[in-house]
């Protein structure tokens, strides 16, 4: 009687093992996730660029930054909303017992664009209120020659179409142009426009670019 509980348990441990190993050998199609934007934060950032091959950048804890090293950071605060499910087939749910590839993030608000003011005088042709998005870039590594290349605002967004990404949570832009004086107190006004019209908007904190 032994001997056959004993063959019952190793027939029931060997078909969920099979069961396993068909769940992990026979990958699921990856969900997708959608979300919205709820909120932005505009942040400043000081860049430090190596000659025209390399650059970091990070988050200014203090009130002032280099004219030559100042940029922006846009972090977007996203809410999933809904997700695709697996089916679950047999005894194991087969996506949680192997997931091959990843979820694919969809928004059902799509980044427009985005647009930055200055809210106080930046130069001659800039007095406060005025837009110059023109002036900051979006820099990336070349892949082929190994240096900086700078993009624009609107070339980086169109870019987001073309890809598959997760949810973008931030943007780092470099401020390519200074401002007429040393020592100039600067704020700026981002606004970033989605489908269907919803608009978010923040406002950096006042930063002296000397």
């Amino acid at each position: 009687m032994k001997k056959i509980l004993r063959n019952s348990a190793l027939i029931g441990l060997f078909y969920y093992l099979l069961l396993l190993v068909n769940a992990c050998c026979h990958c699921e199609p990856e969900r997708t996730r959608f979300y919205t934007t709820e909120d932005i934060i505009a942040q400043n950032v000081n860049f430090e660029i190596v000659g025209d091959t390399a650059f970091s950048y990070n988050i200014v804890n203090n009130d002032s930054v280099p004219r030559m090293n100042y940029g922006l950071q846009i972090q977007f605060d996203i809410k999933e909303t809904v997700y695709s499910k697996f089916e679950i087939k047999g005894l194991i749910p087969t996506a949680y017992a192997c997931k091959c590839s990843p979820d694919y993030y969809s928004p059902r608000d799509t980044l427009k664009s985005i647009r930055i003011f200055t809210l106080k005088n930046f130069d001659a042709s800039h007095p406060a209120g005025s837009e110059i998005s023109e002036y900051f870039k979006f820099l990336t590594q070349a892949t082929t020659s190994g240096r900086i290349s700078k993009r624009s605002i609107a070339e980086s967004i169109s870019q987001l179409s073309t890809t598959t990404y997760t949810p973008y949570d931030n943007f780092q832009f470099y401020l390519d142009n200074i401002p007429d004086s040393l020592n100039s107190k600067m704020e700026f006004e981002i606004v970033a426009e989605f489908s269907k019209g919803k608009m978010l908007k923040d406002t950096t904190s006042v930063i002296t670019l000397n």
